[in-house]
C-alpha cells in the first residue's frame, strides 16, 4: 500500500523556533546568554534531507550580525536543532531579525521555510552590573569610600549576560576636587582594556590603580563611576553601551569633633533615613554655662519647602552632652540632599551665638525598605493573565518610610502591544499627583488600570510598573525615590 507523504515542494515549511524563547516574536537576550538553539519544525523532514539555518540581522548589524550555517544531514533525531553563536544577538539588540531554514532533498531545488520574525529586546538596566571600587564599604556596594591611608584601589566590573571576548571597556571617574575644580579621569579605555576568556571564567574584570589622585578630592563630595562597554567589539565609543553609574561619598579627612551632632547619624556625617523613622535627636556638647538658653536649627537646602527646616524653641541648658528632639518629618524633605545642622546659645544679656552649620548628608531610603506596588489580579505571582483583567485591574500601594501627605508621585506602565511596539501609559505625574491624607491614614491605596490598556498587551511580553516618590514635595527635585520596577509576564488564556 502506498502512503502519501508531504514534500518540500508543496509549500513553504513552517517557521523555525528559538528553543530558549517562550515568545517567538520577542527575544530577551538574557534567555540566550548561554546558548542559541534553532529548531527546524518541518513535520515532513526526512533523514536524508540537507538542512541549513539562516539568521538575517537588521540593516546595519554588519557581517557579525547575520549567519548562514553549512548544510548538514537531517538524520533521525527529532526535533532537528541547530546551534548558532549567541553573539548574533549582541549585534541586533533593539532590532528585528529574521530566522529561516532551508531544505535540500535529493536533486530538488532548495526550499526555504516561512520566516520567524523576531524583535531582539535591548538588555534592561537591571541585567547590567554596575562598576565598583572594592575598597568601598560593604565590599564596594555601600555608599561610602574612605580614601584616607589608601595607596591603591581596585576598579571592578562583574560579568554581564552575553559578555564575551573582544568587548572593549571605557571607565571614567568624575567628581569634585578640594579646590572645587572638576575631577575627571579616564581609567579604562581601548585597546588595553578589553574582555578576554578569563572574564567569563572568573566572573569579573578588574584593575588596580594608584589612589593618589583620589586624596585630592573634596571631603564628603560625590565620586561617580561611569562605564561603557563596546558589545560589538568596536573601539568607537559612540557605539558603546553605557551602564548605570555608581556614586560614592568620598571621605578624605578626619571627622571633625563637632559641638552639635545628630544621634541617628552614626558616623556624624550621613543619616540613613531608616534610623530616624520614630525619633530625630540633636546632641549638644559645648562649653556651656548654667544660665545658657539653647536651640538647634535644621536647615534644608535652598528650594525646599519651609516645612523642611526648623529651629527649636530655646530651652535652659542641661548637663553635657544634652539631647534636644527634632521633628521626624524634617527627614523626608532632605532625602538625597544635605541639611545644615547648627545650634545657638544665648548667655545672659549677650547677643545670641550661632555655630557654623555643617552638612548632614541624608541618604536615599534603602531599596529593601521600599515595597513596590502590585496588581491584585496577579495573585501574588509575577504573571498576569489577561482573562483576569477583562474589567480592568487593581493596582495596590502600601506606604513607605517617611511617607507624608503632599509628597509628589509619578507612575508609569511600560509594555509592548501585540505588534511588538512600545505600549506605555502614564497614570500619574509629579506635577499633578500627590499623596493624600486618606492614603497615609489607611496605610494603603488602590487605583484602577483600565482594561483597554491591559488587553492590548502582547502575550509573553513584560509589563513593568515604574513608581517614584518626590519625598520633599517638590516636582522634579533631587529627593526623588525610585521604587524597584514591579514586572509581570503577560499571559492570555481567554
Amino acid at each position: 500500500m502506498n502512503i502519501a507523504t508531504a514534500t518540500v515542494n508543496a509549500g513553504s515549511p513552517p517557521p523555525p523556533v528559538i528553543q530558549e524563547s517562550a515568545n517567538q516574536s520577542l527575544l530577551n537576550p538574557v534567555d540566550v546568554r548561554n546558548t542559541l538553539m534553532i529548531e527546524v519544525t518541518d513535520p515532513a523532514l526526512q533523514d536524508a534531507d540537507q538542512v541549513s539555518v539562516t539568521w538575517t540581522g537588521a540593516p546595519g548589524s554588519g557581517p557579525n550580525g547575520s549567519l548562514t550555517t553549512a548544510f548538514i544531514n537531517a538524520g533521525s533525531t527529532r526535533p532537528l536543532v541547530s546551534r548558532l553563536p549567541n553573539s548574533l544577538v549582541i549585534f541586533n539588540l533593539g532590532n528585528t531579525v529574521m530566522v529561516t531554514y532551508t531544505i535540500i532533498r535529493g536533486t530538488a531545488a532548495p526550499v526555504t521555510s516561512e520566516p520567524q520574525v523576531v524583535y531582539v529586546l535591548p538588555l534592561a538596566q537591571r541585567d547590567w552590573p554596575r562598576p565598583f571600587i572594592t575598597q568601598a564599604e560593604q565590599s564596594g556596594e555601600g555608599p561610602m569610600l574612605d580614601v584616607k591611608g589608601l595607596t591603591d584601589f581596585i576598579l571592578r566590573i562583574n560579568a554581564w549576560p552575553l559578555g564575551g571576548r573582544g568587548q572593549y571597556l571605557w571607565l571614567r571617574l568624575t567628581g569634585t576636587n578640594a579646590d572645587d575644580s572638576v575631577f575627571d579621569e579616564e581609567y579604562w579605555k581601548p585597546p588595553s582594556d578589553v574582555i578576554t576568556d578569563q572574564f567569563n571564567r572568573f566572573g569579573y574584570y578588574e584593575r588596580s590603580h594608584s589612589a593618589t589622585a583620589l586624596h585630592g578630592l573634596k571631603d564628603r563630595s560625590v565620586l561617580t563611576l561611569k562605564l561603557m562597554v563596546g558589545l560589538q567589539g568596536s573601539q568607537d565609543p559612540s557605539l558603546a553601551q553605557p551602564l548605570a553609574h555608581r556614586n560614592y561619598i568620598v571621605l578624605t579627612s578626619a571627622v571633625v569633633s563637632r559641638e552639635v551632632t545628630i544621634e541617628e547619624a552614626l558616623d556624624d556625617a550621613n543619616l540613613n533615613p531608616i534610623n530616624a523613622t520614630t525619633h530625630l535627636t540633636a546632641v549638644l556638647n559645648y562649653a556651656s554655662e548654667s544660665t545658657d538658653l539653647v536651640s538647634v536649627t535644621w536647615t534644608a537646602e535652598s528650594g525646599t519647602p519651609a516645612a523642611g527646616s526648623r529651629t527649636t524653641s530655646p530651652v535652659p541648658v542641661g548637663a553635657m552632652p544634652m539631647k534636644i528632639p527634632l521633628p521626624v518629618p524634617l527627614v523626608p524633605f532632605s532625602i538625597g540632599k544635605a541639611a545644615g545642622i547648627s545650634f545657638t546659645y544665648t548667655r545672659g544679656s549677650s547677643a545670641p551665638v550661632t555655630s557654623p552649620p555643617w552638612p548632614l548628608n541624608v541618604l536615599p531610603i534603602p531599596k529593601a525598605s521600599l515595597v513596590s506596588p502590585v496588581i491584585a489580579e496577579a495573585n501574588g505571582t509575577t504573571e498576569l493573565d489577561l482573562k483576569d483583567v477583562i474589567a480592568g485591574a487593581t493596582l495596590r500601594f502600601g506606604i513607605w518610610p517617611h511617607i507624608l501627605t503632599g509628597q509628589r508621585v509619578s507612575l508609569m506602565l511600560m509594555g509592548r502591544n501585540t505588534s511588538g511596539a512600545e505600549h506605555n501609559l502614564t497614570l500619574w505625574t509629579d506635577t499633578r499627583n500627590a499623596v493624600h491624607r486618606a492614603w497615609v491614614t489607611a496605610g494603603s491605596y488602590s487605583t484602577i488600570i483600565q482594561s483597554g490598556y491591559l488587553l492590548a498587551l502582547m502575550p509573553g511580553s513584560k509589563l513593568s510598573i515604574v513608581f517614584s516618590v518626590y519625598m520633599d514635595q517638590v516636582p522634579g527635585s533631587a529627593a526623588r525615590t525610585d521604587f524597584n520596577a514591579q514586572e509581570y509576564t503577560i499571559k492570555d488564556t481567554r
